[in-house]
């Protein structure tokens, strides 16, 4: 009782249930749960893309508006000045007799009582004030990309810690278990392991319920383990030279969580680290339930692969890094040995034990 009683209260500190209650907490069928919880991270997502975007149109035209407002109160403040320089020179002439043309770096220009001075340096940086205005649209489309380039970094983070956890729960969609359900005729249906309330789909059953969640599913899957996949591949790709070069770029500074750690030569390693996760979690899962045996092999042959190349590229910077990565891929490889080990002991012993009764059978 206290080990489920503790794996209870761990569960509930897993990062997809900060979104979203486990499932036997809900009412929901697992159809719409596996939708709400896939749907559920990518709408807080959209939604501070959204009002990143907001602020930055808005503080666009707002600094444009201000800006236009400065310049006209340059521009006249120009106006101002060649009309005193104007007057001022009319009155020196008619009391000198003749015309004052002064240069306006050099000589102080008088109206009324007060005199200004005012340089051709002076005129340009006014001048240089007003702009010329972009037309709206121009503005409009680099106050969006401003705006999803801050949001950036809070939907890759998002992605990053939620990709694995849902990706194994939308592949739960095809993990049932097999059941005796006729004791006489020793017949099995298999049950889905998520929801024993609803029948799989197999060869001798047509459940239209495990259908539809694996209709749904098969959606999220283009969602989650494959979009994430390409928006990750597709964002290394488009700041791959800034990377290299070790040029800072507005793209490069946004996706600097992928790729902080790693060397220069090792930009795309995230994307691999994705690809290792899903494929343990979710993808062997597609296997069918009746043959386990093969998911752990497959489970087993690609932690080898992952590791034989996490030693041969060597991606992480810190060596500390590498140190944990290392024994986090043997660990797992120790934990899929074993029940292989457990079957293949299983199916001797069984072979064994036949053969023995066989030998016992006979006169």
């Amino acid at each position: 009782m206290l080990p489920v009683c503790a794996t209870q209260i761990l569960g509930i500190f897993r990062m997809q249930y900060w979104f979203f209650p486990p499932f036997h907490c809900t009412n929901l069928s697992y159809e719409n749960y596996i939708l709400t919880q896939a749907m559920l991270p990518l709408a807080v997502v959209a939604l501070v893309m959204a009002v990143c975007v907001a602020l930055s149109l808005s503080r666009a035209f707002e600094v444009s508006s201000r800006m236009r407002v400065w310049a006209n109160d340059f521009r006249n403040l120009l106006v101002d000045h060649r009309q005193g320089h104007r007057k001022g020179e009319k009155d020196v002439g008619k009391r000198t007799g003749r015309d004052t043309k002064s240069s306006a770096n050099s000589k102080a220009i008088s109206s009324g009582d007060q005199g200004c001075r005012i340089s051709n340096a002076a005129r340009m940086s006014i001048a240089a004030c007003d702009p010329p205005a972009d037309p709206p649209s121009i503005r409009a489309k680099a106050a969006v990309t401003t705006g999803l380039l801050v949001a950036l970094p809070f939907a890759l983070y998002i992605t990053f810690f939620f990709a694995a956890p849902i990706c194994c729960d939308i592949f739960r969609s095809w993990l049932c278990e097999s059941y005796q359900v006729d004791v006489t005729e020793l017949s099995q249906r298999a049950f889905l392991r998520a929801n024993l309330d609803v029948v799989c789909s197999d060869s001798q059953n047509d459940s239209k319920e495990h259908d539809s969640i694996t209709r749904v599913s098969l959606w999220l899957i283009f969602v989650w383990p494959v979009g994430m996949l390409i928006l990750y591949a597709g964002l290394l790709c488009a700041c791959k030279n800034n990377i290299i070069g070790r040029v800072r770029s507005q793209l490069s500074d946004a996706t600097i969580f992928l790729h902080r750690d790693y060397h220069d030569y090792a930009f795309w390693w995230e994307t691999f680290e994705l690809l290792r996760r899903t494929t343990l979690v979710g993808w062997v899962l597609l296997i069918p339930h009746e043959k386990q045996f093969i998911r752990l092999i497959t489970g087993l042959l690609v932690s080898q692969i992952c590791l034989t190349v996490l030693l041969l590229v060597r991606p992480y910077k810190m060596h500390s890094d590498f140190q944990l990565a290392s024994l986090s891929q043997v660990r797992i490889l120790c934990c899929l040995r074993q029940p292989v080990n457990l079957v293949v002991c299983g199916r001797r012993a069984h072979v064994g034990t036949c053969l023995l009764a066989k030998h016992l059978k006979q006169p």
